[in-house]
This record gives C-alpha cells, sequence and structure tokens, in this order.
C-alpha cells in the first residue's frame, strides 16, 4: 500500500518538475513558490483522486493485482485521506495570498493559467474556483463521518456516493485551472488519463453499474441460531455460482440498508448454496437477526477476497482466529476435506474466545479436523489462559530456517498487538496473512 502512495507522489512531483525544466525563464520568488506549491499540491491530491475512484469500481483484475478487495478498500480509505489532506494544504496555499501581501509586493504573474484567447476558460474560472472549495468542505466533512465510526453506515453509505459527483466537479475545476502550457507536456497527460479514467468510474457508479456482473439474487433457505448472538444463514442463489474458500460476500437484504461484507462460512459444494455466520456486533446485524426470515429474497455480490493459504508454498503455517473470525477457516476446513493434498499441510489453529460459552464451532471444528492428518485446534479463552501472544505460538523455525505463515482473521486490535508481539521476537511479518476487513 505504502509503495502505491508513495508512488504516486514521486510520479507527480518528476511530472511537476519536468514542466519546470520546459518553462526555465521563472523568476523566483515566493509568489511563485506559492503558485507553483499550489499547483503541486492540486495534482498530487486529483491523482490521488482518481486512484480512490478506480478502486471504488471492485474491479476482479485490480483485486488479483492488489491481493484482495480488502487491501484496495485499505488503500482507498488512505488514498482518500492523503487526496483530502493535500486538498486542504492546496486551499490554504491558494489563501495564503492575503498573509503574504502583507510582507512581500506582490509579483507579475509569470505562469499565466489560462490561454489568452480562452474565452471559455475566461468565464469559468472564478465558478470552477468556487465549486472547487465547496466540493473541499464537502469532503472534509465526509472524512469526519468515515472516521467517526459511531456515525451510521447506512447514513454513511449514502454521503460516500456523493463522491462520484464530487469528482466530477473536482475534473471541472482541474481542467479550467490547470496552466495550457501543462497541456502540451508529460503533466498533461497525466492529468487528462486521471480525469478519463476518473470520470469513467464516477459514472459507472452514478448508473449503479458496479457489481452488477457479480450480483446475484435469492432467497434464505435455511436460518440457524447458534447462540443468543450468533446465527448461521443458509443462501440459495440463482444462476451459476462458484467460489473458493475464504472469499467474501457484500450480502444485501434490505434495500434500505444497503451491501454488508460476510465471509463465506461454508466450501463450494456446486449446489449454488453459500453459509454465512452473522454475529450481533453493530445496528445492521442487530436488525438483521430480529427480521431476516426464511424465504426472504436477498442479494449477493461477488465473491471478492484473495484469503487463501493454498496460493503460498509454506505448508507449515499457523491459523488465528479471533471470535467470529473463524468462519473463513471453516470454509477452509470444509474444502480439505476434499482435497488429494491435504496430508501436506502441517497446520495449528488458535480459536481465540473469551470464555467456553462463546466457542460455539468447536464441535464442527473438532469435527472437521479429526479427518485431517497434520492438523492441531488449540482453544484460547482469554479470560481463563490471558490473550494469545508469540510466546504461545509454534512459531519456531525448522531445520531449514524456515518460519511457518501466519493467517489471521479477528479484530484489528488484535491482530496488530500480535504483530507488535512477532515482530519483537524476529518473526518476519511477511510472512503474516490478514484480511483488512473494514470498509470505513
Amino acid at each position: 500500500m505504502k509503495k502505491c502512495l508513495y508512488g504516486i507522489v514521486i510520479v507527480s512531483v518528476l511530472f511537476w518538475f519536468v514542466s519546470l525544466m520546459i518553462n526555465p525563464n521563472l523568476s523566483w520568488n515566493i509568489w511563485v513558490i506559492r503558485k507553483e506549491l499550489i499547483y503541486l499540491t492540486g495534482i498530487i491530491s486529483f491523482a490521488f483522486m482518481s486512484l480512490i475512484m478506480l478502486l471504488a469500481i471492485r474491479s476482479k483484475w485490480l483485486e488479483s493485482v492488489f491481493g484482495g478487495l480488502d487491501k484496495m478498500y485499505y488503500l482507498h480509505k488512505w488514498a482518500g485521506i492523503w487526496a483530502i489532506s493535500l486538498g486542504a494544504v492546496h486551499y490554504l496555499l491558494k489563501l495564503s495570498g492575503k498573509v503574504l501581501i502583507l510582507y512581500f509586493e506582490r509579483a507579475p504573474r509569470l505562469r499565466l493559467g489560462i490561454g489568452v484567447s480562452d474565452d471559455f476558460f475566461i468565464r469559468n474560472r472564478k465558478l470552477a474556483e468556487s465549486l472547487g472549495e465547496w466540493t473541499l468542505w464537502f469532503l472534509l466533512a465526509a472524512l469526519v463521518l468515515t472516521l467517526w465510526h459511531k456515525f451510521a453506515y447506512h447514513l454513511w453509505r449514502y454521503t460516500h456516493k456523493l463522491m462520484a459527483i464530487a469528482f466530477l466537479i473536482l475534473v471541472f475545476h482541474t481542467v479550467i485551472l490547470t496552466p495550457s502550457s501543462y497541456w502540451s507536456q508529460p503533466l498533461g497527460i497525466l492529468i487528462g488519463l486521471g480525469c478519463l479514467v476518473g470520470t469513467g468510474c464516477a459514472l459507472l457508479s452514478l448508473f449503479g453499474l458496479i457489481g452488477r456482473k457479480h450480483t446475484y439474487r435469492g432467497q434464505v433457505l435455511a436460518i440457524k441460531t447458534l447462540d443468543q448472538y450468533t446465527m448461521e444463514i443458509t443462501c440459495q442463489l440463482n444462476g451459476y455460482w462458484q467460489h473458493n474458500a475464504g472469499q467474501y460476500v457484500f450480502f444485501m437484504h434490505d434495500r434500505l440498508e444497503g451491501q454488508h461484507p460476510f465471509t463465506i462460512a461454508s466450501a463450494d459444494h456446486n449446489n449454488n448454496q453459500i453459509k454465512l455466520c452473522v454475529k450481533a456486533l453493530g445496528d445492521y446485524t442487530k436488525s438483521l437477526q430480529k427480521n431476516i426470515k426464511i424465504g426472504d429474497a436477498i442479494q449477493v455480490e461477488g465473491p471478492y477476497g484473495c484469503f487463501d493459504f493454498r496460493k503460498k508454498a509454506i505448508t507449515r503455517q499457523i491459523w488465528i482466529a479471533g471470535g467470529i473470525g473463524i468462519t473463513p477457516f471453516l470454509s477452509w476446513l470444509e474444502s480439505l476435506q476434499y482435497d488429494v493434498n491435504k496430508e501436506i499441510y502441517y497446520i495449528d489453529l488458535y480459536y481465540c474466545v473469551s470464555n467456553e460459552e462463546e466457542a460455539i464451532f468447536i464441535e464442527k471444528l473438532q469435527r472437521l479436523i479429526a479427518t485431517l492428518p497434520n492438523f492441531e485446534l488449540h482453544v484460547q479463552y482469554s479470560k481463563e489462559h490471558g490473550y494469545l501472544t508469540a510466546d504461545k505460538l509454534n512459531i519456531k523455525q525448522n531445520a531449514q530456517g524456515d518460519y511457518p505463515s501466519i493467517w489471521f482473521c479477528g479484530p484489528v486490535g488484535f491482530a496488530n498487538s500480535l504483530k507488535t508481539n512477532l515482530s519483537s521476537k524476529g518473526y518476519p511479518l511477511r510472512l503474516f496473512h490478514q484480511e483488512y476487513f473494514n470498509m470505513r
């Protein structure tokens, strides 16, 4: 993720620097520096906004490039933070002229933002500036709501849909205010590419085309109550459905609530059925458990995700599940029942829950693991045994000096604590795999 973010900054700066070299006659002073910084921050911010729109279309090809839709959404979030932050700097630099005029004499503009005969650009310059300013305030508010997790998800979802309109406004702002000299330079190609790609993605969003090819209708086939907080929902889907163990879907029962992601808790049995385990952790899941009934119409989009232990060459592995995070491992264990290569894997599965009452999947895990020769189940009750740490894991190097890979699904805080602990013990975190199951 960091490579992508830093790469966009570096490419934008390089293209901007080339434009300076093409126009070497600038007479450098505080006003020229300010003007160039306004351009630079605007260019980088717009590049990040274009990336945000591209990531939002949930492309299967991009998912394979980034290693999963969860990684794409994680990048989407941080690209948004960078884009809006740089947009704020861009705006503050624009406002700084009122302060600088108190200390520096206003110098003549040496790089025009428009061509002399470009009447359309001249007439719309003020409009583009005003729209850009109001859009920035909207984006700042959207960022606050995104980071404020107590704000209701279904309300946030509707405000987030306005991002496509905000981007189209920024395209108008960018095209009108970009210096005409840029369009004949490499920087113009970069800006134009961002406009075209981002606009195409924004239109897909506005017309409701994102994910349509991967959307399936169906109905609730069965509901099983596992405890007072958790239920298992079996869905029968229309059409031809296939998924890999460990993938997830966007599930919709109520159109007003919209889609929510759930990991598929079953292997693919070629019967167009999936099982979802839902734990009442928030307003939506609590409402879902009260209102969903057998026979209800549902809709799923997917499958998404590249959380697959078989894609890595390491056969000695540690699986760690935090609470309801056991669901992808259930689907893995089910799929291994029919895998002719199941004997090559040596796996320790740690099922972490608060107490025995919360270990609702233990009998199913024991039944599935009983057929797998090289698997061992460890149940970690935090109230009795304390939290799982690196010292409690079998992470020793083998005779060849190799560590086991770790596959984790559970709360983010648990993952971060565990990674810090593992890193302090010398464990290479490149072997730690997890899903960033956070749509905000």
